[in-house]
């Protein structure tokens, strides 16, 4: 049976967040909190943060710092503060994330080696086959980090993705002409960064692309 436009109208005019919730898991995306970071697997936690960090410093351009603790220790922090406060699941994985952030004067426990140069970073072709070996979970929690910095910090800035993560984890896979089963990659594509790739499929690109056809 069909919803009722009218009673959809009316209750979209008194409860617009009721619908908001719906609209946005109908594109399959999470609201990315504590409720569904314990719902999914340590990989793509890692991936999320992976993710949400490369926009952060690269595209936000956020003021917090996270170099004093691994990948690993920040997604085990985030793990442990939702399992020992039940009370905080509603709160955003980014909110968790920023109490552990550098604070003034620290410095890094230990030498990383050479700082990594160039917008983005590493995380490019190279970093996204690396990541499919254990599957698709790293890949999809890098694609649902960004996007929710994308749309939560930078406030869409340069472009509006209204597919799911799932959706342009495939995308992108298919851009890097990636052999999930092989890993066999296209060598000319492969330098290029994930983000850079994501945004190729961002929805006025797609309008623009359809316009140029015409």
């Amino acid at each position: 049976m069909k919803p009722n436009a009218g009673v959809i109208l009316l209750t979209c005019l008194l409860l617009p967040l009721v619908c908001i919730d719906v609209a946005s898991n109908a594109q399959g995306v999470h609201r990315y909190d504590g409720h569904w970071w314990l719902s999914v697997s340590p990989t793509e936690r890692e991936g999320f943060l992976d993710g949400y960090i490369d926009c952060y410093i690269y595209e936000y351009k956020g003021p917090a710092r996270f170099t004093t603790i691994s990948l690993d220790e920040a997604r085990d922090l985030v793990t442990r503060f939702y399992e020992d406060n039940p009370s905080h699941l509603d709160e955003p994985v980014s909110d968790v994330l920023d109490r552990f952030r550098d604070h003034p004067g620290e410095k890094l426990p230990r030498d990383d080696g050479e700082p990594i140069k160039g917008r983005h970073g590493f995380y490019d072709g190279t970093y996204w086959k690396q990541i499919s070996l254990d599957g698709k979970a790293q890949q999809l929690g890098f694609v649902g980090g960004h996007l929710w910095c994308h749309e939560h910090l930078s406030r869409n800035k340069g472009g509006m993705f209204s597919k799911s993560p799932a959706e342009y984890r495939a995308l992108i896979t298919q851009w890097y002409r990636l052999n999930e089963e092989t890993g066999d990659i296209d060598a000319k594509r492969e330098p290029m960064k994930i983000a850079d790739v994501l945004f190729k499929f961002r929805d006025r690109a797609a309008q623009e692309s359809r316009a140029k056809s015409r």
